[in-house]
């Protein structure tokens, strides 16, 4: 981009000696000056389960990325760019503290296959090769080959750019991303003639029990399907190979397809489909490198060119063991219907620079906000709360989309940090390992706070007056819950001492009426024990032990003893004003608790706000003071916990 600007170029037709086997064109090829060597210049990571992403390495920053981030004074850089993360395997640790240490749903990671650029393993970067090319070329005749992959000029964010893909109008070759709602429980994979018989995935459907989702053409010829164990729908490893050919030379326009994946489930099962081919371009075509990653895998989106998946979007819960319901819990919507996202922008950050779809766009200026804060603010934290109040707001308003953004955000920093890789919108000084760390810690209370408030809007649980002091904390709503059990306990005990159960059953009236009532009081008492076991795993941390100890006592030793009491109180009365009074009397014992409680739909919010908070500051200020001072992480020379995601001093 800085190369473009410093050397403006002339509007020029498509370069005709173009030679596609190579990347690079015949002049260049013909020149005395000869291009580095493939290895020296920026390729796919081969490594198994670290798919490609776009940014930087440890070669530096990727050519028309954008300059170093500058807030008009010198760039913050820690040490050089070479060194985003260390490889001295003495700097990293599996010791880390408690007030550090992620919550296992935290250690998942979120990361996409097949969504990357042209990189294939011992070829020309086909970026870098437009970067230098025309230096190189006293005709600039590679100056279509700019055009070729990456529009009219380098700057990825212009969605006035020529395409590179199969829509001329669109930037890049994703036309939309689809993210399940759900998790998936079969998969069917449909496959067709793409270019020159060379079959390609071209349309997939997914089925969670009887929900059935198709998207693409799925009248191939060829099919294959996968049925997974409903109590384990994952995946232990994942390959994908992808193809890129030019669909119509006259324009130069690119298209690109899958044509291998493989699915390979827990149980051992393998859906297959295609050919695995060697990487290396013949006849206008690329085998890209294949990618594969492993662990307990399963699948949350699936990128399209128009009609065709092109990409595929992955979480793992390995760090879950066999126990992930918290965690799916949060990667999904739990609405146990199937059902599809569809997102048609920001697919330039999906496919450039290495980000997975999110549903809300609003969570990356979030993020690129935080990171000033770790930059330059002292303590860094104090720039997580202001920038988050918007995000806390939409998740108190059960916007699933915002709240899901930002729990998908900690995922991607997590496979960011394990994986040792980079942001791909950031350059290496940034994307410093004693940056992203404390960046990534302080998305990860942030979605700790979402969290539970995406808790409170799936189970919707009622407030009695003992679970909404816990809640509210103050001492007005304790006292008044105290005073509630006391009330309780004193009735049901001169309930009990007051009864006179000589004539039980001989009233056959009062009998009927008796069992009748008893039903009813059972399923009032069954109500609010699953009402109580709601607010339990709703805030499983924030319920206050004695409050909630009184609430267990009404809600089920109360409501047992007042059932009992019940049945023989009606059973021995005569009267039929006394049945009434009676039936009424132990009704409004057991719903005493809940009559007693006065507050409506703002003051829950207010309060779930003040909750939200509350732990982010308190997770802020019970975590190492070095993670948020600048010039103490410049100076310090921490060791590293990738699991965690941690420094440890």
């Amino acid at each position: 981009k800085n190369y473009a600007k410093m050397h403006p170029i002339e509007e020029q037709q498509p370069a005709e000696n173009f030679t596609i086997e190579t990347w690079q064109c015949n002049t260049c090829l013909s020149s005395d000056a000869a291009l580095p060597p493939a290895q020296d210049l920026r390729a796919l990571d081969p490594t198994p389960a670290s798919p490609a992403f776009g940014g930087v390495d440890d070669e530096g920053p990727t050519p028309g990325f954008g300059e170093p981030r500058s807030y008009g004074m010198s760039t913050v850089s820690m040490i050089s760019e070479d060194e985003v993360f260390p490889d001295d395997a003495n700097l990293y640790t599996d010791e880390c503290p408690e007030s550090c240490r992620l919550p296992l749903f935290c250690q998942c990671r979120e990361f996409t296959m097949g969504a990357g650029c042209f990189h294939t393993e011992g070829h020309l970067d086909p970026m870098k090769i437009a970067f230098e090319c025309p230096r190189l070329c006293p005709e600039r005749c590679c100056q279509a080959l700019d055009s070729l992959l990456h529009g009219s000029s380098f700057d990825v964010a212009s969605e006035n750019s020529v395409s590179a893909g199969p829509d001329k109008s669109s930037l890049t070759f994703h036309t939309k991303v689809l993210l399940l709602t759900e998790l998936i429980t079969e998969i069917h994979l449909f496959g067709g003639d793409m270019a020159d018989s060379e079959t390609g995935l071209t349309g997939v459907t997914f089925v969670r029990e009887e929900d059935n989702l198709s998207a693409g053409c799925i009248e191939g010829e060829e099919s294959c399907s996968l049925k997974l164990d409903p109590e384990n729908p994952f995946f232990k490893k994942v390959t994908m190979q992808q193809v890129i050919f030019e669909a119509d030379p006259s324009i130069h326009r690119l298209e690109k397809f899958i044509c291998y994946l493989c699915l390979e489930s827990l149980a051992g099962e393998k859906l297959e489909f295609g050919d695995l081919n060697e990487v290396g371009t013949i006849q206008g075509k690329s085998w890209l490198q294949p990618e594969v990653a492993e662990g307990k895998l399963c699948i949350t989106g699936v990128g399209f060119a128009d009609a065709f998946p092109v990409s595929m979007q992955l979480v793992d819960v390995a760090p879950m063991g066999d126990d992930v319901d918290d965690a799916l819990e949060r990667i999904f919507y739990g609405r146990d219907v199937l059902s599809f996202t569809c997102l048609h922008t920001g697919l330039a950050l999906y496919e450039h620079h290495g980000m997975i779809a999110m549903e809300d766009p609003s969570a990356i200026p979030v993020l690129e906000a935080v990171m000033e804060a770790v930059e330059h603010a002292n303590p860094s934290w104090t720039g997580l709360l202001p920038n988050a109040i918007n995000i806390i707001d939409d998740a108190l308003a059960a916007k699933m989309g915002t709240t899901a953004s930002v729990l998908r955000l900690d995922r991607y920093l997590t496979h960011v940090i394990q994986k040792k890789l980079s942001v791909g919108m950031w350059d290496a000084s940034t994307n410093h390992y004693k940056k992203l760390i404390p960046l990534k810690q302080q998305i990860s209370i942030l979605a700790r706070a979402v969290g539970v408030v995406n808790r409170y809007n799936r189970n919707k649980p009622s407030f009695t007056v003992y679970s909404w002091a816990c809640l509210s904390g103050d001492k007005v709503s304790k006292w008044k819950a105290y005073l509630t059990f006391a009330v309780q306990v004193l009735l049901v005990t001169m309930l009990c001492l007051g009864m006179e159960v000589e004539n039980f059953g001989t009233q056959t009236p009062s009998l009927l009426v008796s069992v009748l009532v008893s039903f009813v009081i059972i399923s009032i008492a069954w109500a609010q024990m699953e009402n109580y076991n709601a607010i339990k795993e709703t805030f499983p941390k924030q319920m206050g032990k004695s409050l909630m100890w009184l609430d267990w006592i009404t809600n089920k030793v109360l409501a047992v003893i007042v059932v009992i009491a019940n049945f023989l109180l009606l059973g021995s009365t005569a009267e039929y004003l006394d049945l009434v009074l009676n039936s009424t009397a132990t009704l409004f014992i057991v719903e005493l608790d809940d009559v007693a409680l006065s507050v409506d739909h703002e003051g829950i919010v207010d309060a779930l706000r003040s909750l939200a908070y509350r732990l982010i500051n308190e997770a802020l200020q019970n975590m190492d003071k070095r993670y948020w001072a600048v010039k103490e992480l410049r100076r310090s020379h921490p060791k590293i916990n990738l699991k965690n995601c941690a420094l440890v001093w």
